[in-house]
């Protein structure tokens, strides 16, 4: 009977930890030229572990201005379980009109990831 409760509360526990939530992170995004964003500008931020060759996408998100100017924010959703402590973190983020890109930014991270990150992008020449 106890390995019967056992068995059950162990199925239970990985159940509820499959069906986690996933984790956040709100990204604002703004710059300090005087610069208005056209109507339909892109913008998107990627959440990025680094590895020693590579880097593997966790997240993105990419929305369309409808005449908004910054801050610009999104938010990126992640599953926690994804996150290990030793490895390292980046967002990158884009603002784009049509096929050319306006502004970049990034920002390193560590875990734990925090639920807010501002950046400060800069134009691309």
């Amino acid at each position: 009977m106890n390995a019967l409760v056992s068995a059950v509360a162990a199925a239970l526990l990985a159940c509820s930890s499959a069906d986690a939530a996933p984790s956040t992170i709100h990204v604002t995004m703004t710059y300090l030229e005087r610069f208005g964003l056209p109507r339909g500008t892109r913008y998107s931020a990627t959440l990025l572990e680094l590895r020693d060759d590579e880097s593997v996408e966790l997240s993105t998100a990419v929305r369309a201005t409808e005449g908004e100017q910054p801050p610009l924010r999104l938010t990126l959703e992640y599953e926690p379980q994804a996150v290990h402590p030793r490895s390292r973190y980046r967002i990158d983020a884009t603002i784009e009109f049509r096929t050319e890109v306006l502004f970049r930014g990034s920002a390193s991270l560590a875990d734990p990831l925090p639920d807010a990150v501002r950046l400060t992008m800069r134009r691309v020449p």
